[in-house]
């Protein structure tokens, strides 16, 4: 799986993504940060298909600010087109 949703307080979604890109890229993990404003969430993708997983296994949780959780997710839903997003993300996470 290559994406990564990191959840963080409405308004500082910017914050949130230069902060997972600095701190991915450092780890040599490189993507791009998906940014929907007020929307409370990031979607940090990555360029490889396995580097959203290794992400969350080699950054250390505690070392971001911005971010209230995270989670890693693949291509089984298309979270970026409706106002139910953050609900179809959960029902896939489910699955």
């Amino acid at each position: 799986m290559n994406k990564v949703v990191l959840l963080c307080r409405p308004g500082f979604e910017k914050e949130c993504a230069a902060e997972i890109t600095d701190k991915a890229g450092k780890r040599e993990i490189f993507g791009f940060a998906r940014v929907k404003e007020n929307a409370g969430y990031v979607i940090y993708e990555c360029y490889q298909p396995e580097d959203g997983e290794k992400l969350i296994s080699e950054l250390p949780f505690s070392s971001l600010i911005f971010a209230r959780q995270w989670f890693v997710v693949g291509n089984c839903c298309n979270i970026y087109r409706r106002k139910t997003e953050l609900r179809r993300l959960s029902a896939c996470c489910r699955a």
